[in-house]
């Protein structure tokens, strides 16, 4: 299913390992060098600059000939829903030309083409149907939703796209919403829970897909689908965004002292959530539930502070930043040293695809990389973006 050739990928990820050891000294250059010339990789590389430049050109580019071709057709406005279809179409196979014969990956070209089809395809189910049946509403929604997941789904796949990921993500959360909203005032009021529900789900069967060393091609794309899933979950249950989709979807005029239903729950929720995503990030050393639970805890203070004010706000700032400045400075001098597994200092990738990956170049250079002495590691391993390694 995924389009690009994965021996290649599986070099290239050999040889970014490699340069990472590199940098830090671990391999010499003669070293790097064999690495690079066993595990050959053909895509070409761009650097960030050029690869932004690329993506410019190719959106405007790709913009400016659907405007041409819909200027001098000077076809209706009912027609351009399949304009915008076949010109999706014409760009996927431009996009699996370029990729296969020109040997694109991640240098701008190839990630606009595929944008700019998804969003012609987007657009032209949008117009088709809103034309189909004169009218916007949520039935509508939700059959679009229902047929531009599928597609969003299969081009996250076949391209390893993390954005597209996060599009499923969230084309799955409108359908979902959708649903629970036509279900009526109970569905309602039971929202927030059956998004937390969902996103928990959500989260645990994308842990159990990254587990899969099969899957490894779309680490970064689970890590992404992951984190997103882990905001959601706090979203549901923080307070104030319950109580403000509350009152746009039950119709409630919360008049000053009032409050929602269940508010204590939501209340708790807005800062417990967090404190479970840092508890549970450091006793299974999962890098991207610590980090996350970090962030939201910021946003629960900044919650309760929009509904107390319980001191000034330049107050409360440099109090919330000296806390900081204390956690972390702590936390650096007793991670210096390893404790449980997890550590300040960078020990390097720590997946079991890392690891095979290290016994091949420990194979290919027939002899062992130099080692230094003030060099301590850590155990344990954190998940994420496709490599890993120890806080």
């Amino acid at each position: 299913m995924i389009i690009y050739n994965k021996e290649w990928l599986d070099n290239l990820r050999i040889q970014e390992t490699a340069e990472k050891w590199f940098r830090k000294s671990f391999i010499s250059v003669l070293q790097l060098n064999t690495v690079k010339e066993q595990f050959f990789c053909g895509y070409k590389h761009t650097n960030l600059f050029v690869r932004i430049g690329l993506f410019l050109f190719t959106l405007i580019l790709a913009n400016s000939s659907i405007g041409l071709v819909i200027l001098f057709l000077d076809q209706s406005v009912k027609s351009f829903g399949i304009i915008f279809l076949v010109f999706a179409g014409i760009i996927w196979f431009v996009l699996e030309k370029f990729i296969k014969e020109k040997k694109y990956f991640r240098n701008g070209i190839d990630d606009m083409l595929l944008y700019v089809s998804l969003s012609y395809f987007i657009s032209g189910i949008c117009v088709i149907v809103f034309q189909a049946t004169d009218s916007v509403n949520l039935d509508n929604a939700l059959l679009i939703g229902i047929i531009v997941l599928p597609v969003l789904i299969i081009s996250a796949i076949r391209f390893t796209d993390t954005f597209t990921s996060v599009l499923a993500y969230v084309c799955f959360l409108l359908i979902v919403f959708i649903l629970v909203h036509k279900s009526g005032s109970i569905g309602k009021a039971l929202m927030p829970f059956v998004f937390m529900i969902v996103s928990l789900l959500v989260y645990r069967i994308i842990t159990k897909m990254k587990k899969t060393g099969r899957k490894h091609y779309w680490q970064n794309c689970f890590s992404t689908v992951e984190t997103a899933s882990l905001i959601t979950l706090y979203a549901a249950g923080n307070y104030f965004v319950v109580r403000e989709s509350s009152a746009l979807l039950l119709d409630l005029a919360l008049q000053p002292g009032d409050d929602i239903p269940f508010a204590i729950i939501f209340y708790i929720l807005t800062l417990a959530v967090p404190v479970a995503y840092i508890v549970t990030g450091i006793r299974n050393k999962d890098r991207i539930i610590l980090r996350t639970g970090i962030i939201l805890c910021a946003l629960a203070f900044v919650t309760y502070r929009y509904y107390y004010h319980f001191m000034d706000a330049e107050i409360a700032m440099i109090l919330a930043g000296t806390f900081l400045i204390a956690v972390s400075w702590f936390a650096i001098k007793k991670l210096k040293t390893p404790r449980n597994g997890i550590t300040f200092k960078d020990t390097g990738d720590g997946p079991s695809f890392m690891e095979a990956e290290s016994l091949v170049i420990a194979q290919t250079f027939g002899q062992h990389a130099p080692k230094k002495n003030d060099i301590e590691f850590g155990g344990g391993s954190f998940g994420g973006g496709g490599a890993g390694g120890t806080i």
